[in-house]
């Protein structure tokens, strides 16, 4: 899975001031997709999301590196679920198990990876309840979602 081009992917890496900013506005662009059940281009924008989430992992994996990736990694599995796409759903959930443990990233939130599991394996609307109300005890991801 591929949703950056180079050269934007170029530009993050040499302006790593602009990876939270390109953050929340991908994840924000996603969100206004899934309420107006655009499942596609939500998946196109978490997709972002996720790339760039493993790029601000890649410079630091500190615990707010780590929550922006499951978060977005999350909120794409939502989609793919809309979509009915459960293949997508675990290869991301192979995917993000995979870049943490290549980094060797053992401090993530257990919540969040219990969250992944949700989406990628249990019932679609008590993962979906779970991941909005997650999103919404969040005060950045609060004003990204209204």
């Amino acid at each position: 899975m591929k949703y950056m081009c180079d050269g934007h992917r170029q530009w993050l890496m040499d302006n790593p001031s602009e990876l939270q900013p390109g953050w929340l506005r991908a994840t924000s662009m996603g969100c206004e997709a899934m309420a107006g059940r655009q499942w596609q281009r939500a998946t196109v924008c978490f997709g972002n999301a996720v790339e760039i989430a493993e790029l601000e992992l890649s410079r630091n994996p500190d615990k707010k590196a780590q929550q922006h990736y499951l978060d977005a990694a999350a909120q794409m599995m939502a989609a793919f679920r809309r979509l009915g796409d459960q293949q997508s759903c675990r290869f991301l959930f192979s995917r993000v198990l995979d870049q943490l443990g290549q980094l060797s990233v053992r401090t993530f939130c257990n919540e969040s990876l219990a969250l992944l599991r949700e989406l990628t394996f249990g019932d679609l609307s008590t993962a979906e309840k779970s991941l909005w109300q997650k999103l919404s005890l969040s005060p950045v991801r609060r004003e990204a979602l209204h």
